[in-house]
């Protein structure tokens, strides 16, 4: 935990359905969850993995909260059904929206996630967007 109280944390956002809207509609509740201080990289297209189904725009944010793990996780989830994501759906290839928690206070989660060539892409491309890089 920081010294003010709140927790760091970095997400992947992820949609191959409606992908654009999601997007965007995650980055509103994001906002209105984790307030004006989250940073979000540039949207990258990137192929499926694991999945048949159309491309995907995947998302980096970075932010901070006071919100427990569990809590937070659960807010995610949340998000996520409201724009229609199911497991059915998943089964199909469909994501509507897919937001993972990368870390939290120095936890690394989701540890494959972290050697696909798009999550290292997008690392990169929020680094530049924190140093006024485009």
């Amino acid at each position: 935990m920081t010294p003010t109280g709140t927790h760091s944390l970095l997400l992947c956002i992820g949609s191959n359905t409606n992908a654009s809207d999601n997007i965007s509609r995650a980055e509103t509740c994001l906002h209105a969850l984790l307030g004006h201080s989250i940073r979000f990289s540039p949207v990258l297209q990137t192929p499926p993995i694991g999945i048949d189904g159309p491309c995907f725009l995947n998302q980096m944010a970075e932010a901070s909260c006071s919100l427990p793990y569990p809590v937070l996780n659960d807010e995610l989830k949340k998000m996520e059904r409201l724009c229609g994501n199911s497991s059915q759906k998943r089964k199909q290839g469909i994501v509507e929206l897919d937001i993972d928690i990368l870390w939290y206070d120095g936890k690394r989660y989701h540890e494959k996630d972290w050697n696909r060539p798009y999550v290292k892409t997008l690392l990169e491309l929020l680094d530049s967007v924190s140093r006024g890089e485009r």
